[in-house]
């Protein structure tokens, strides 16, 4: 076929590129071997080029999956494309599928890399089965030349998307994210885990056999014999240190995959989260990376609730041991018969609450400091007083009524039995797990967020009457505003349906005298 006749003239070619590279007296090996990728690279993209034309498509982001035989590769890259929202995978056992290079598999050893480059070109930018989001590639790479492959790769993606921007193309060269996924395991436990994959699929073949019906699995050559399992890890083990070489260029995650699958999955989650600093295009993340995230707003403000909740004890103690008793007396009723649905809505006219709103303040940070989430505002009500029987008008008067909605986290009365002590794994063994993720220098944005939260958080000027208050007032997810009706208010810039702008309950009088001193 033109295909199969394709692979064996790049494989043809790479063999006197390499010659001609080791032919150099004066180039080191790490020079031949640079050399050697960027001829190969050359040639497989120009083949690559004349199949294609200008139809391909590159893709958005690529999930470089790697480890020794038995890691758990196949079994992991659905969870991780679910992880990182991709829709496709390419495996390189099933994408090297010609006899050619099987005759190179069933014998332990690695393909040439001009075969493996060829084929892999092809399906990450063939138009007909990229998405242009991204995919996950498992089992590559594998050599000095392969790690050299993907940083041209990388290289070449980036050179397009410069040439491609602001044009009718720019969507076919998107900017390239790379990532490196490594799950490891020992040479006993690989070792093991092909044998038992060997024992499982002839298990379940002769099942299919017996019953009539089902899918014959393919057993592979290499896990039914020890010492062939044992060299497979070993050749993988040789050029682990040359994978090691794209902590320097791409962000890299080391998994442990000794333990369970559910262990090795909560890496994964952790390790392949979203991360602006590196998912973002470094003029985006540098536009927004002076905003706060919401944790550290959540930390700052909780600190905050600490200084308020002993300064309320012992500045306003009547006032505080009275909302304690509302509390006590008429949201915990409520609170307790809706305890199973995970939220509650008090509506109050309490005098109290009518009277101050450091009383309202208090309610809310105590409500919080128990763990509950309070939204609060105030409703504009209109009761009718008096009745003109000649014309039939209705005078009336507005009340306003302090409504708080109350949430909070709920469990399942049928998960709880289920869920109580129920660990995946002893402390001691998290204790050994050794994954972690590596960003290179030149990738880490983020080295000084630390300073950024504490701009975010200045130190306040003391108080000035009759102006807005903007200092964060709540700890976590509670929301503080009133209706346009109310007479002592400060603007914020939320907006209304009508597009009046809402307003937010200003700390103003002689009971904020000392909320205004500095917090920090």
């Amino acid at each position: 076929m033109e295909q199969g006749a394709s692979l064996s003239e790049q494989a043809g070619n790479a063999r006197d590129i390499q010659d001609a590279a080791q032919a150099g007296p004066t180039l080191s090996a790490r020079e031949q071997t640079r050399l050697k990728a960027q001829l190969i690279f050359d040639a497989c993209w120009k083949s690559m080029e004349q199949r294609l034309g200008e139809r391909y498509v590159c893709p958005r982001e690529i999930v470089w999956l790697n480890g020794a035989p038995g890691s758990g590769k196949g079994t992991n890259v659905p969870f991780i494309m679910k992880s990182r929202g991709l829709s496709r995978s390419v495996g390189m056992s099933q994408l090297l599928d010609s006899p050619e290079i099987k005759s190179y598999v069933d014998r332990g050893e690695l393909v040439p890399d001009a075969m493996v480059l060829d084929a892999l070109l092809d399906a990450i930018l063939n138009p007909e089965v990229n998405d242009g989001a991204g995919l996950v590639i498992d089992g590559f790479p594998r050599t000095a030349t392969q790690v050299d492959f993907v940083k041209l790769l990388y290289d070449k993606l980036m050179d397009r998307h410069a040439r491609n921007a602001d044009s009718a193309d720019e969507w076919r060269s998107p900017r390239p994210s790379f990532k490196v996924v490594i799950l490891y395991v020992d040479e006993k436990e690989s070792v093991n885990r092909q044998m038992k994959r060997a024992e499982l699929t002839s298990l379940h073949n002769e099942r299919v056999r017996d019953a009539g019906t089902g899918d014959v699995w393919n057993v592979r050559a290499t896990d039914v014999n020890e010492a062939l399992c044992r060299r497979r890890y070993q050749v993988f083990k040789a050029h682990y240190n040359t994978i090691l070489r794209l902590k320097s260029y791409f962000p890299f995650s080391l998994i442990d995959a000794m333990g369970s699958l559910q262990d090795c999955r909560s890496q994964i989650v952790r390790e392949l989260r979203y991360q602006s600093s590196l998912d973002l295009d470094e003029k985006t993340y540098a536009a927004i990376r002076h905003l706060p995230l919401a944790r550290d707003l959540v930390r700052v403000a909780r600190q905050r609730l600490v200084f308020r909740l002993d300064l309320y004890c012992k500045k306003h103690y009547k006032m505080f041991t009275d909302i304690i008793s509302l509390i006590d007396m008429e949201i915990m009723p409520v609170l307790k018969q809706c305890s199973m649905a995970g939220h509650a809505e008090y509506r109050s006219r309490h005098p109290l609450l009518l009277s101050s709103h450091l009383a309202v303040d208090m309610l809310i940070d105590i409500l919080t400091d128990r763990g509950f989430n309070v939204a609060h505002f105030v409703e504009e009500r209109l009761v009718p007083r008096r009745v003109d029987m000649k014309t039939g008008a209705i005078q009336t008067e507005s009340e306003d009524v302090h409504s708080f909605r109350i949430t909070f986290n709920k469990e399942n009365i049928r998960d709880v039995s289920l869920n109580h002590g129920s660990h995946t794994s002893s402390q001691n063994e998290q204790n050994m797990i050794i994954g972690k993720t590596f960003v290179p220098e030149h990738l880490r944005k983020d080295n000084d967020t630390n300073a950024m939260v504490s701009l975010a958080f200045q130190k306040q000027p003391d108080h000035v009457p009759n102006k807005p208050d903007t200092s964060p007032m709540r700890a976590g997810p509670v929301c503080y505003t009133t209706t346009p009706s109310s007479s002592s208010t400060a603007s914020t810039g939320a907006s209304s349906k009508d597009g009046a702008p809402q307003v937010a309950t200003q700390r103003d009088g002689p009971e904020y005298e000392h909320m205004n001193e500095r917090e920090d």
